[in-house]
């Protein structure tokens, strides 16, 4: 059983991972996650923005009183 796993990996280009059959799946794979990774960043940060916008339509003065305490020399 050992000898036909290891002939079935030997059969394989050394780019594709062991627990693909072939580079092409791999590929869609890796495709398919990075879609996936990118979706989810549109999602947290679009809801972090949604967040600060409606906070900040709802208490304008808080972010008025806030702004007083920045320091512009630790901005940049």
């Amino acid at each position: 059983m050992a000898d036909h796993a290891h002939a079935i990996l030997a059969d394989r280009p050394p780019h594709v991972a062991h627990h693909f059959d072939s580079a092409e799946q791999q590929h869609a794979a890796a495709k398919l996650g990075m879609w996936l990774f990118l979706i989810t960043e549109i999602l947290l940060f679009s809801g972090l923005f949604v967040g600060y916008a409606i906070f900040r339509a709802l208490h304008p003065e808080i972010f008025t009183e806030a702004s007083k305490f920045l320091n512009v020399k630790l901005g940049p």
